[in-house]
């Protein structure tokens, strides 16, 4: 087949937390083949609440960027998936504690199938706030490329994950991390101005 040159995959699985994740699934081993060659992983947290072990797989990996959901007020939805503090008996640091980062992802507003009589429907859950995550990072992608790609040429493919998560997370301004919530609320204006207050 031909190869698919992408920059940023979204994924929007939301499942439970896979205790099998270091014997690795089709879907581990793409995500991690995905981060070697450079490719950023935006994955939904998933929507299993505070009881959950960790949050789900993909979101999981250490390089992958997980997104927690926020109602309108700014605070943690209810069924938004709480992430463990380590996995496979290693901590996670920073910036690589899960989730990463919270969208707005309570009644959120969209298009649905053109055929209904309202083209519109809203829905709650990770998977929207990931959209939200996917799409600064597209914005920032196209802004600061140049930036970027100098980064990893001089680095590497996993060195400049690292800067753009080490990015989301300064870009926010709680410093301290929530299972929950992340380091934060999505803040794209100062995502954006970390990324390229990098090259300096």
């Amino acid at each position: 087949g031909i190869l698919q040159r992408a920059d940023i995959i979204s994924l929007s699985l939301g499942g439970e937390a896979d205790p099998r994740i270091e014997i690795g699934g089709p879907s581990v081993t793409a995500v991690e083949d995905a981060l070697e060659a450079g490719v950023i992983v935006v994955a939904a947290a998933g929507n299993q609440g505070i009881n959950s072990t960790d949050v789900s797989t993909p979101a999981s990996i250490q390089r992958v960027i997980a997104v927690g959901a926020t109602v309108r007020a700014g605070s943690v939805w209810v069924d938004s998936s709480k992430g463990a503090e380590e996995i496979n008996g290693e901590i996670r640091d920073d910036p690589h504690k899960k989730p990463e980062v919270s969208a707005p992802g309570k009644d959120i507003i969209s298009t649905n199938d053109p055929s209904f009589s309202v083209p519109y429907a809203s829905s709650s859950g990770t998977s929207v706030s990931t959209v939200f995550v996917a799409g600064t990072l597209a914005l920032i992608l196209q802004k600061h490329g140049e930036i970027i790609d100098e980064y990893e040429s001089k680095n590497g493919e996993l060195a400049m994950i690292d800067m753009i998560k080490d990015s989301l997370v300064e870009s926010m301004s709680d410093n301290n991390h929530d299972t929950r919530g992340g380091y934060g609320l999505l803040n794209a204006t100062s995502w954006s101005m970390k990324i390229q207050n990098s090259s300096s």
